[in-house]
């Protein structure tokens, strides 16, 4: 569909599936799936350029869980790279960056769903 439209050009695919994950597992299976969709839109016609990888992740509380395993994420991403054969782009992600800094902010909408109230600020909890 994306060949079609004028102006659009398919050039790259990409997966987020987390910044809060630590295990490997879970982005193997992603970049599988990925690897297997830049395939895919290869033999249908596309000529990807390049691929981006989902960034390890990292949780946030205090005394946060510990990246598992950063060879084994690396490995990961580098089988699902070589099987699309596209150059690879990485993003730095929170194992990198999360102590570097600190986000202030302040809630200027909610969100009503069906169910629930969409907020995740604690100083406006009801």
């Amino acid at each position: 569909m994306a060949r079609g439209l004028p102006g659009v050009a398919l050039e790259a695919v990409a997966v987020h599936i987390g910044s809060q994950l630590t295990q490997v597992a879970p982005f193997e299976a992603a970049f599988a799936r990925v690897a297997a969709l830049a395939q895919e839109l290869a033999a249908d016609g596309s000529r990807l350029k390049r691929s981006i990888s989902a960034a390890a992740g990292r949780r946030l509380q205090p005394a946060a869980e510990p990246w598992a395993d950063l060879a084994a994420y690396a490995a990961a991403v580098r089988a699902a790279a070589r099987a699309t054969g596209l150059k690879l782009v990485l993003e730095p992600g929170r194992w990198m960056v999360a102590d570097a800094g600190i986000l202030l902010a302040r809630v200027i909408q909610l969100k009503d769903g069906v169910a629930k109230r969409f907020n995740n600020c604690r100083c406006c909890h009801e």
